[in-house]
Order: structure tokens, then C-alpha cells, then sequence
């Protein structure tokens, strides 16, 4: 039997299907333009005030990076207590081992902290008498800080997980790779 039969299928990411839609000799009604007709005095005003949804994808995707760190923390945990080592009659899980344990607490405890953050972070984010600039910069802030610890994360525990850490049904390297899972 090959090497090939015997490991688990390798983890990747899911394709999304994207589309370019076209339309020929369509007429818009003026409801549905996405701004006034007359020119700005300021274009750069107008082109912020446009993509302001980007700003909220922005918010949403930092908020994604919260329970993708929590299944990390999660699947890391359940496999430390689960594989044991040591002499028969002497096994012990290896979360038992500071070098496991490390990675597995820090992470949990950056979620704690995490949720706390994304808590002030949309509660200041919603405030509409805040200066848009600033809130999406409070948006970038998130997102930033989220998905950067929510990276480093994953990587940390799927090393303390093993050659068990890449494999597809741990879903450590498919959370990590997929666009989808962190919106990065």
C-alpha cells in the first residue's frame, strides 16, 4: 500500500466563485446611483463616503478572527489532552508539558482579551457623532490586531499539534489558508 493511501487527505482552501455581472442598455433609476450627479468640490469626500461598507467589511472581518481563534485554542486543547506519552502504565497527556501548554493559554487568554476589544471597538464604531476617519481607523485598527493574533495563533498551536496539526480534519491549516476564515 502506498504512503499516499495511508495519510489523511491534505487540507485547502475553498474556492469561492466569483463573477463579473454586465449590463447592456439597462436605465437606472436616479434612487439607485450611488451619489448626487452634480460634481463635488471635494472628489476625495465623496469617494470615502462611497466605500463606507468597505469600512464596515473591515469591522466584520477583524469580529470573524474571534471564533477562528477559539476553535484554534479549542482543537489544540482537545488534541494535547487526548495524545499521551510515557512508559506503559505511566502516560501522560501532553498538555501536561509547559512547552503545550504555552501556546494553548496564551491564546485563550488573547481571545478573553480579544472579545473585551471588539466589545469597545464596535460599541466606538457605531457612535455615528464620531468622525468617520476616525472610525475607520478604529476599524483597521481591529482588524489588524485581530487577524494578526489570530495568525500567530494558529501557528503556534498547530506546531505544538505535529505532523497531526496539517492534516485537513484538524482544520488548523484549512482555518488558516482560507480567505474565508479571516477575510485576509
Amino acid at each position: 500500500m502506498s504512503i499516499s493511501r495511508l495519510l489523511p487527505e491534505r487540507g485547502e482552501p475553498n474556492p469561492v466563485n466569483h463573477a463579473v455581472t454586465t449590463f447592456t442598455n439597462v436605465r437606472l433609476q436616479a434612487q439607485s446611483l450611488l451619489g448626487p450627479l452634480e460634481k463635488s468640490c471635494s472628489p476625495k469626500m465623496v469617494l470615502t463616503h462611497s466605500m463606507w461598507r468597505v469600512v464596515c467589511g473591515t469591522m466584520a472581518i477583524g469580529c470573524l478572527a474571534l471564533p477562528a481563534m477559539k476553535c484554534y485554542a479549542t482543537i489544540g486543547a482537545m488534541y494535547s489532552l487526548r495524545r499521551h506519552v510515557g512508559a506503559p502504565g505511566h502516560r501522560v497527556p501532553i498538555i501536561h508539558f509547559r512547552t503545550q501548554q504555552i501556546p494553548i493559554v496564551t491564546l485563550t487568554a488573547q481571545v478573553y482579551v480579544m472579545e473585551a476589544f471588539i466589545q469597545w471597538c464596535t460599541r466606538f464604531f457605531s457612535d455615528t457623532t464620531i468622525d468617520y476617519r476616525v472610525r475607520h481607523a478604529i476599524a483597521g485598527i481591529l482588524k489588524t490586531v485581530t487577524v494578526g493574533h489570530a495568525n500567530a495563533g494558529v501557528i503556534a498551536v498547530s506546531d505544538r499539534c505535529g505532523v497531526q496539526g496539517l492534516f485537513a480534519h484538524n482544520q488548523l491549516t484549512v482555518m488558516h489558508v482560507s480567505p474565508s476564515a479571516l477575510g485576509t
